[in-house]
């Protein structure tokens, strides 16, 4: 008798589900998923959307969120991991931000966004932090997303430096990234027709290895701080990077092609571009203020532009620094730099405007 009660209650308890082998729960609108989640459906909110508690996984399986623009998408609590995979966010006001400040948040705080899709809203994610003060920002990496027709596609903004973003496409949207304050690392993205693909404000933002097609301006940096791109290519546009004030680009080993204008210094803005290639844009690079120190050109080739180096007079040699730059078949200037530190191994020929070169020695091979 005591053996067959074992097996009767062995069989009872493996016929009651448990909560990890009950079926799918339909996902409702203004709702804080505790446990790891898969969207069954497309789900259309009128108000708020979906809230993450810390540790939790949403796996949108293919489906769309859909909100309307006074509202957010996804809010995630600012402690923990949180995931966000495999689907779209449409139409909200604010696709991703975080919730839940404690004054005593420790730990880990994570957030990583994969294969999601972030289209027509005013700011696809947020990931400052705290509205106003930045505190608790969690640690961002977004992959193999994408942002279209957005206002901005991501704000990261108040000091943090917590995005990562790899092999990510930004199209047609007002702003791709904008860094306020704060700083970022792009790696293996696209950035295509947008007004401006990478925007910098008194921050800092690393870019590798990635591509910025018909863009207005492909990046712009002003005030402070600045960009440092490796391996990027830029083509068409009107601008592929544009420079205000006291914050700059490194730009190295990259290539400049069919752009009204590849690189625009303003305001005295400073820029090092070393090993770069600039063909057939309406003018390679251009200064249009009075220099304050901080520009080198180095080791550049310039090829069938309207326009290759066009400096203003220095005030002092140091400011502009040119050298071991190849510039040929310009239809106008192939280095005018009056006034500057000339390093020297400076090649100009068949160029339209003569002299060769103004402000630097220049060879014909």
């Amino acid at each position: 008798m005591r053996a067959l009660l074992t097996v009767v209650a062995t069989l009872t308890a493996l016929l009651i589900p448990t909560a990890a082998s009950a079926g799918p729960v339909a996902v409702t609108c203004d709702t804080t998923l505790v446990v790891n989640t898969v969207l069954q459906q497309d789900l259309t909110c009128p108000g708020p959307g979906l809230r993450l508690a810390p540790g939790v996984t949403l796996n949108l399986k293919g489906h769309t969120l859909t909100g309307t623009p006074g509202n957010v998408g996804i809010e995630v609590d600012a402690a923990g991991a949180n995931t966000i995979v495999n689907g779209t966010l449409a139409g909200w006001g604010l696709g991703v931000d975080t919730y839940n400040y404690p004054e005593d948040l420790a730990g880990e705080r994570t957030l990583k966004v994969d294969r999601v899709v972030f289209r027509d809203m005013r700011v696809g994610i947020d990931t400052s932090g705290e509205s106003t003060t930045g505190r608790y920002p969690k640690t961002t990496t977004i992959t193999r997303s994408t942002f279209t027709g957005n206002e901005i596609g991501i704000t990261q903004a108040w000091f943090g430096c917590n995005l990562t973003v790899s092999r990510t496409t930004f199209a047609d949207n007002v702003v791709g990234v904008w860094v306020d304050e704060a700083c970022a690392t792009i790696t293996d993205s696209d950035f295509l027709r947008n007004t401006a693909g990478l925007r910098v404000y008194s921050g800092n933002a690393t870019v590798e290895r990635s591509r910025f097609v018909d863009n207005t301006i492909g990046m712009r940096t002003n005030d402070i701080g600045g960009i440092d791109a490796t391996e990027i290519k830029i083509t068409g546009g009107e601008v592929g990077i544009s420079l205000f004030d006291n914050a700059g680009v490194t730009l190295r080993s990259s290539v400049v092609t069919g752009a009204d204008i590849g690189v625009f210094l303003q305001r005295g803005a400073p820029a090092t571009l070393d090993a770069n290639t600039f063909r057939a844009n309406g003018v390679a690079i251009v200064q249009l203020d009075e220099p304050n120190g901080g520009v080198v050109i180095t080791n550049n080739t310039l090829r069938l532009n309207g326009e290759g180096i066009v400096l203003q007079p220095a005030p002092s040699p140091e400011y502009n620094q040119v050298g071991g730059n190849d510039v040929r078949r310009s239809t106008g200037w192939g280095i005018y730099a009056p006034g500057a530190l000339d390093l020297g191994g400076n090649v100009a020929r068949n160029n339209g405007s003569e002299p060769q070169c103004v402000g630097v020695v220049c060879s014909p091979s």
